[in-house]
């Protein structure tokens, strides 16, 4: 536990936050684009936004 403390207290907990919600975003927005070229059906467009949200959470 003393790990995730020294962690935070060095920014890396920061660090890879930020990236894994930049990484999150632009793979959600690839989707989106993909997703109105195919017409995929909106429940198959929502799952990766819940999925996303379900693993930073």
């Amino acid at each position: 536990m003393s790990g995730f403390f020294d962690n935070l207290k060095k920014g890396k907990m920061v660090q890879w936050s930020r990236a894994y919600v930049a990484a999150a975003f632009a793979l959600l927005q690839g989707i989106d684009i993909v997703a109105l070229r195919f017409n995929w059906p909106e429940s198959l467009t929502s799952s990766p936004i819940i999925d996303s949200v379900r693993v930073f959470g």
